[in-house]
């Protein structure tokens, strides 16, 4: 925080200008938020943003309605779902920041009951959201404990074993319950009948595909923001800044988004297997295309 009040000044002398007054901090995980809402279709929508940590914040629920969006909770750090995921990956030898999407892709080839005793003792889920257990992960500490749950550490460029996708499925598993649990209290707390999501944690689409299934005849539309790099970020603070002269042409974007969406679906119920068969499934892989329409931006 003192690196970040530092920088307007810095940058004024750079410029030569005093541009001090025009800085507006917008936090990490609203950011996020008005990534996936203010650029969807919708006027009334519940909001869930997941990741590792903004400033200290590492989950956020908001009800979006109109141009303004309320915020209901927020969860804290020591308790970051995308902290652990960061720290299993590395205990299974893959990279910190890219082996998250390896670690959900090997769960699938896992057994999430043989490990989901010890899995317990990090994280927890509680009528407010969840809750970790830092003796074990030790985020952002040089070593971690969690050999003393799962067994010795995998090297990297070591081989796979089952050991490995247990471990891998446990924290999947677990992370599904807790995401889902979020959805079903955000639709009982705002009523509304779309969901967006954003943030690296949010985004796990085997969660997302538990959702719709669960709460289907609750979340008629399943808003997702696909993209959480930081220039997305910092291009929704901007849109949050000023989306009283913008929103307008948001909905627009959101609107011509889902006609391609629309139009990808049609194109997909043309090939032989379609969503126009029986069986068919949609280009989102989760319902007809009818009773579950995606925003993917």
């Amino acid at each position: 925080q003192a690196s970040l009040a530092r920088v307007p000044g810095a940058l004024s002398e750079l410029a030569g200008v005093d541009v001090r007054d025009r800085f507006r901090w917008v936090p990490h995980h609203l950011a996020h938020a008005a990534s996936a809402y203010l650029a969807s279709p919708y006027d009334n929508a519940a909001v869930l943003s997941v990741d590792g940590i903004g400033e200290t914040t590492t989950m956020l629920t908001a009800h979006g309605q109109g141009t303004s969006m309320q915020v209901l909770q927020e969860i804290h750090y020591p308790h970051s779902l995308g902290f652990l995921w960061e720290a299993v990956s590395m205990f299974l030898g893959l990279d910190q920041y890219e082996g998250p999407g390896q670690v959900m892709g090997l769960a699938g080839f896992g057994r999430p009951e043989r490990f989901a005793e010890q899995l317990a003792k990090i994280l927890t889920v509680d009528p407010d959201g969840f809750r970790i257990d830092n003796y074990y992960p030790r985020f952002r500490a040089d070593k971690n404990r969690l050999h003393e749950l799962f067994g010795p550490a995998r090297e990297p460029g070591g081989r796979m074993n089952s050991r490995d996708a247990d471990v891998a499925a446990a924290l999947q598993t677990a992370t599904e319950e807790v995401l889902l649990a979020a959805a079903v209290r955000l639709r009982a707390e705002t009523g509304a009948d779309a969901l967006c999501l954003a943030g690296g944690v949010a985004l796990n689409c085997v969660a997302i595909g538990r959702i719709a299934r669960k709460v289907v005849e609750w979340l008629l539309v399943l808003g997702v923001a696909t993209s959480h790099s930081p220039e997305n970020r910092a291009i929704a603070a901007g849109r949050l800044q000023t989306v009283l002269d913008r929103f307008n042409d948001l909905r627009t974007l959101g609107s011509r988004v889902t006609s391609d969406l629309d139009s990808l679906r049609a194109a997909r119920r043309a090939l032989p297997g379609g969503a126009g068969r029986p069986g068919g499934r949609d280009v989102a892989g989760l319902g007809t295309g009818d009773d579950l329409p995606v925003f993917d931006r």
